[in-house]
């Protein structure tokens, strides 16, 4: 999968585009096939400041649509 990674809290040039491998849902989760991602403030804040960042470098994206890929049971 491909996915934008945020390496600091500077400007765009911490943004990059990064192959990631493709996650395997946990117990009680799904894996989705992103079609369409938001930008919400909630993403900004984390690349701004590090709100809710346990760690850098970070996958943001809280909001999605698309296809589910995969399904866990609990």
């Amino acid at each position: 999968m491909r996915a934008i990674v945020i390496a600091g809290h500077d400007g765009p040039e911490v943004l990059r585009a990064q192959a990631r491998p493709e996650p395997a849902p946990g117990p009680g989760e799904v894996a989705i096939d992103v079609v369409y991602a938001g930008v919400n403030f909630a993403d900004l804040k984390a690349w701004e400041t590090g709100y809710r960042v346990p760690a850098l470098p970070f996958v943001p994206g809280l909001e999605v649509s698309g296809r589910v890929r995969a399904v866990r049971a609990t």
